[in-house]
Protein backbone atom coordinates (compact mmCIF):
# COMPACT_ATOMS: atom_id res chain seq x y z
CA UNK A 1 0.00 0.00 0.00
CA UNK A 2 1.81 3.40 -1.35
CA UNK A 3 0.61 5.96 1.14
CA UNK A 4 1.29 9.65 0.82
CA UNK A 5 1.01 12.41 3.55
CA UNK A 6 -1.51 15.68 2.67
CA UNK A 7 -0.44 18.97 4.30
CA UNK A 8 -3.02 19.32 7.18
CA UNK A 9 -2.18 23.03 7.21
CA UNK A 10 -3.53 23.44 3.75
CA UNK A 11 -6.65 21.53 4.18
CA UNK A 12 -7.60 22.85 7.43
CA UNK A 13 -7.07 26.48 5.68
CA UNK A 14 -9.82 25.55 2.58
CA UNK A 15 -12.00 24.07 5.01
CA UNK A 16 -11.74 27.14 7.14
CA UNK A 17 -12.32 29.41 3.61
CA UNK A 18 -15.09 26.91 2.60
CA UNK A 19 -17.18 27.52 5.58
CA UNK A 20 -16.42 31.38 6.13
CA UNK A 21 -17.32 31.94 2.65
CA UNK A 22 -20.73 29.42 2.88
CA UNK A 23 -21.72 31.44 6.30
CA UNK A 24 -21.31 34.79 5.29
CA UNK A 25 -23.15 34.85 2.28
CA UNK A 26 -25.12 38.22 2.41
CA UNK A 27 -26.67 38.90 -1.39
CA UNK A 28 -29.21 37.15 -3.14
CA UNK A 29 -27.93 34.37 -5.33
CA UNK A 30 -29.00 35.92 -8.80
CA UNK A 31 -27.77 39.36 -7.62
CA UNK A 32 -25.71 41.44 -9.73
CA UNK A 33 -23.99 42.55 -6.88
CA UNK A 34 -20.18 40.22 -6.17
CA UNK A 35 -21.11 37.53 -3.44
CA UNK A 36 -20.32 34.46 -1.78
CA UNK A 37 -22.25 30.79 -1.93
CA UNK A 38 -21.39 27.49 -1.44
CA UNK A 39 -22.58 23.64 -0.87
CA UNK A 40 -21.96 20.26 -0.75
CA UNK A 41 -21.15 17.73 -3.41
CA UNK A 42 -21.81 13.90 -3.57
CA UNK A 43 -21.67 11.48 -6.52
CA UNK A 44 -19.78 8.69 -8.04
CA UNK A 45 -16.75 8.42 -10.25
CA UNK A 46 -16.52 6.06 -13.20
CA UNK A 47 -12.85 5.81 -14.17
CA UNK A 48 -10.03 3.91 -16.42
CA UNK A 49 -6.51 4.51 -16.52
CA UNK A 50 -5.13 5.80 -20.08
CA UNK A 51 -2.01 3.30 -20.81
CA UNK A 52 -3.04 0.32 -18.74
CA UNK A 53 -4.06 -1.89 -21.26
CA UNK A 54 -7.57 -2.52 -20.30
CA UNK A 55 -9.98 0.04 -21.98
CA UNK A 56 -13.65 0.97 -20.07
CA UNK A 57 -14.64 2.85 -17.34
CA UNK A 58 -14.82 0.10 -15.04
CA UNK A 59 -13.43 1.10 -11.51
CA UNK A 60 -16.22 2.86 -9.43
CA UNK A 61 -15.32 5.72 -7.17
CA UNK A 62 -16.49 7.70 -4.20
CA UNK A 63 -16.49 11.92 -5.15
CA UNK A 64 -17.49 13.74 -2.27
CA UNK A 65 -16.55 17.52 -0.41
CA UNK A 66 -17.47 21.14 -0.75
CA UNK A 67 -17.38 23.69 -2.84
CA UNK A 68 -17.36 27.50 -2.39
CA UNK A 69 -18.33 30.09 -5.54
CA UNK A 70 -16.97 33.44 -6.30
CA UNK A 71 -19.50 35.63 -8.34
CA UNK A 72 -17.86 37.63 -11.31
CA UNK A 73 -20.82 39.41 -12.99
CA UNK A 74 -24.81 37.80 -12.46
CA UNK A 75 -24.22 34.93 -14.19
CA UNK A 76 -20.70 33.90 -14.08
CA UNK A 77 -18.50 32.60 -11.05
CA UNK A 78 -15.33 31.14 -9.55
CA UNK A 79 -15.29 28.36 -7.84
CA UNK A 80 -13.25 26.13 -5.63
CA UNK A 81 -13.79 22.60 -4.08
CA UNK A 82 -12.26 20.43 -1.60
CA UNK A 83 -13.05 16.73 -2.46
CA UNK A 84 -12.40 13.10 -1.84
CA UNK A 85 -12.06 11.57 -5.02
CA UNK A 86 -11.53 8.04 -5.81
CA UNK A 87 -9.86 7.01 -9.11
CA UNK A 88 -8.28 3.90 -11.12
CA UNK A 89 -8.51 0.89 -13.21
CA UNK A 90 -10.38 -2.30 -13.33
CA UNK A 91 -9.91 -5.08 -15.64
CA UNK A 92 -13.43 -6.58 -17.20
CA UNK A 93 -14.21 -9.87 -17.08
CA UNK A 94 -14.96 -10.01 -21.06
CA UNK A 95 -10.96 -8.63 -20.89
CA UNK A 96 -9.10 -11.66 -19.40
CA UNK A 97 -6.95 -13.45 -19.63
CA UNK A 98 -5.11 -11.38 -21.96
CA UNK A 99 -1.00 -11.56 -22.84
CA UNK A 100 1.12 -9.59 -21.39
CA UNK A 101 3.63 -7.36 -23.96
CA UNK A 102 6.15 -9.81 -23.70
CA UNK A 103 3.24 -12.31 -25.20
CA UNK A 104 4.12 -14.84 -22.40
CA UNK A 105 2.38 -13.46 -19.39
CA UNK A 106 -1.08 -13.84 -19.09
CA UNK A 107 -2.99 -11.60 -16.98
CA UNK A 108 -5.58 -13.09 -15.49
CA UNK A 109 -6.27 -9.90 -13.17
CA UNK A 110 -6.07 -5.87 -13.21
CA UNK A 111 -7.07 -3.73 -10.04
CA UNK A 112 -5.86 0.07 -9.28
CA UNK A 113 -7.66 1.97 -6.69
CA UNK A 114 -6.51 5.77 -6.12
CA UNK A 115 -7.53 7.66 -3.24
CA UNK A 116 -6.72 11.67 -3.17
CA UNK A 117 -8.17 14.92 -2.02
CA UNK A 118 -8.65 17.08 -4.99
CA UNK A 119 -9.06 20.74 -5.16
CA UNK A 120 -11.03 21.73 -8.31
CA UNK A 121 -11.11 25.68 -9.44
CA UNK A 122 -13.49 26.08 -12.09
CA UNK A 123 -15.16 28.71 -13.95
CA UNK A 124 -18.92 28.43 -14.24
CA UNK A 125 -21.47 30.16 -16.31
CA UNK A 126 -25.05 30.37 -15.03
CA UNK A 127 -27.75 29.84 -17.75
CA UNK A 128 -30.27 32.79 -17.81
CA UNK A 129 -33.52 29.93 -16.82
CA UNK A 130 -31.58 30.35 -13.15
CA UNK A 131 -31.53 26.07 -13.50
CA UNK A 132 -28.15 25.06 -16.08
CA UNK A 133 -24.91 25.56 -15.29
CA UNK A 134 -21.50 24.41 -17.07
CA UNK A 135 -18.19 24.82 -16.15
CA UNK A 136 -14.73 24.28 -16.94
CA UNK A 137 -11.04 24.56 -15.37
CA UNK A 138 -8.43 22.52 -13.57
CA UNK A 139 -8.14 20.49 -10.63
CA UNK A 140 -4.84 19.43 -8.51
CA UNK A 141 -5.14 16.28 -6.71
CA UNK A 142 -2.86 14.96 -4.46
CA UNK A 143 -2.39 11.18 -3.82
CA UNK A 144 -3.68 9.69 -0.16
CA UNK A 145 -3.52 6.33 -0.82
CA UNK A 146 -2.73 4.02 -3.67
CA UNK A 147 -3.34 0.03 -4.36
CA UNK A 148 -2.48 -1.27 -7.44
CA UNK A 149 -2.55 -5.50 -7.99
CA UNK A 150 -1.56 -7.62 -11.50
CA UNK A 151 -3.14 -11.38 -10.62
CA UNK A 152 -3.35 -10.82 -7.03
CA UNK A 153 -0.08 -9.41 -6.38
CA UNK A 154 0.51 -5.93 -5.19
CA UNK A 155 2.55 -3.97 -6.99
CA UNK A 156 2.16 -0.46 -5.92
CA UNK A 157 5.52 -0.20 -3.80
CA UNK A 158 7.43 -1.99 -7.30
CA UNK A 159 5.78 0.93 -9.36
CA UNK A 160 4.90 3.65 -7.08
CA UNK A 161 2.35 6.62 -8.25
CA UNK A 162 3.39 10.02 -8.14
CA UNK A 163 2.18 12.32 -5.57
CA UNK A 164 0.31 14.77 -6.73
CA UNK A 165 -1.68 15.08 -10.55
CA UNK A 166 -2.91 18.48 -12.56
CA UNK A 167 -6.11 17.38 -14.23
CA UNK A 168 -8.65 19.43 -16.63
CA UNK A 169 -12.41 19.70 -15.89
CA UNK A 170 -15.67 19.54 -18.11
CA UNK A 171 -18.98 19.57 -16.46
CA UNK A 172 -22.45 20.89 -16.42
CA UNK A 173 -25.66 20.24 -14.26
CA UNK A 174 -29.06 21.52 -13.71
CA UNK A 175 -31.20 22.08 -11.17
CA UNK A 176 -33.80 19.58 -10.17
CA UNK A 177 -35.26 20.78 -7.14
CA UNK A 178 -34.82 23.92 -4.86
CA UNK A 179 -31.08 23.97 -4.19
CA UNK A 180 -30.65 20.54 -5.67
CA UNK A 181 -28.56 20.50 -8.98
CA UNK A 182 -27.84 17.09 -10.75
CA UNK A 183 -24.38 16.85 -13.06
CA UNK A 184 -21.82 15.07 -14.61
CA UNK A 185 -18.03 15.66 -15.31
CA UNK A 186 -15.25 14.94 -16.96
CA UNK A 187 -12.12 14.61 -15.84
CA UNK A 188 -8.69 14.00 -17.85
CA UNK A 189 -4.71 14.53 -16.26
CA UNK A 190 -2.58 16.44 -18.16
CA UNK A 191 0.39 14.43 -16.41
CA UNK A 192 1.71 10.78 -16.10
CA UNK A 193 0.63 9.79 -13.44
CA UNK A 194 3.28 6.50 -12.87
CA UNK A 195 6.99 7.46 -11.90
CA UNK A 196 7.79 3.50 -13.12
CA UNK A 197 5.60 1.31 -15.16
CA UNK A 198 6.00 -2.68 -15.85
CA UNK A 199 6.67 -3.14 -19.17
CA UNK A 200 5.19 -6.10 -19.57
CA UNK A 201 1.67 -5.36 -18.23
CA UNK A 202 1.65 -1.32 -19.00
CA UNK A 203 2.72 1.65 -21.26
CA UNK A 204 4.86 4.13 -19.76
CA UNK A 205 2.57 6.83 -20.51
CA UNK A 206 -0.02 6.34 -17.88
CA UNK A 207 -3.19 9.28 -16.98
CA UNK A 208 -6.59 9.05 -14.91
CA UNK A 209 -9.79 9.53 -16.92
CA UNK A 210 -13.41 10.00 -15.28
CA UNK A 211 -16.47 10.79 -15.82
CA UNK A 212 -18.49 11.21 -12.76
CA UNK A 213 -21.97 11.74 -11.79
CA UNK A 214 -23.01 14.58 -8.82
CA UNK A 215 -25.79 15.53 -6.72
CA UNK A 216 -25.03 19.41 -5.57
CA UNK A 217 -26.78 21.01 -2.93
CA UNK A 218 -26.07 24.89 -2.91
CA UNK A 219 -26.43 26.87 0.69
CA UNK A 220 -27.64 30.13 -0.65
CA UNK A 221 -29.67 32.78 0.40
CA UNK A 222 -33.79 33.18 -0.35
CA UNK A 223 -35.21 35.07 -2.87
Amino acid sequence: MQKTKVNPFLILTLLAMLILCTNNAKAQYYSSEPTFFGGFILGTNFAQVDGDNFAGYRKIGLNAGAIVHIRLMDQATISMSLLYSEKGSLAGKSQLPKRGFDRQTIITEYDILLQTAEIPINFNYFFPDKKSIVSAGFSYAQLVNARASVNGISTEETYPFKKYDVALNLGASYRIYKRFHLGFRFQNSLLNIREIHDPIVERSQQTNRSISLRLMYLIKPEA
